[in-house]
């Protein structure tokens, strides 16, 4: 059964439409609570991420190192961002 609007809250319907404008989703730029931006805007917490990953709308990703120095074993890391998933990007273009 695909997840309606009316089964969301507005701060999740907010951080799915943050996702989709590619805004803030570098998960190490996400706050533990919710924020304000410098333009007034709200900005989700990362609890809100996190319950909608439960739902199966967004995820992290999870990128294993490159290794950029054999000798010393010096590695490149990826940065995580939180990224739609099908049926998020669904829900969000029904939402407008």
């Amino acid at each position: 059964m695909a997840i309606e609007e009316s089964d969301l809250s507005s701060a999740e319907i907010s951080a799915l439409k943050w996702i989709r404008k590619g805004a803030g989703t570098e998960v190490s730029r996400i706050e533990e609570k919710a924020s304000e931006s410098m333009w007034g805007d709200v900005v989700p917490g990362m609890a809100v991420f996190k319950r909608l990953e439960k739902k199966g709308l967004c995820y992290q990703t999870l990128e294993d190192p490159i290794l950029l120095d054999e000798e010393d074993g010096e590695t490149f890391e990826f940065s995580s961002t939180m990224e739609l998933t099908d049926e998020g990007l669904a829900l969000v273009k029904r939402l407008g």
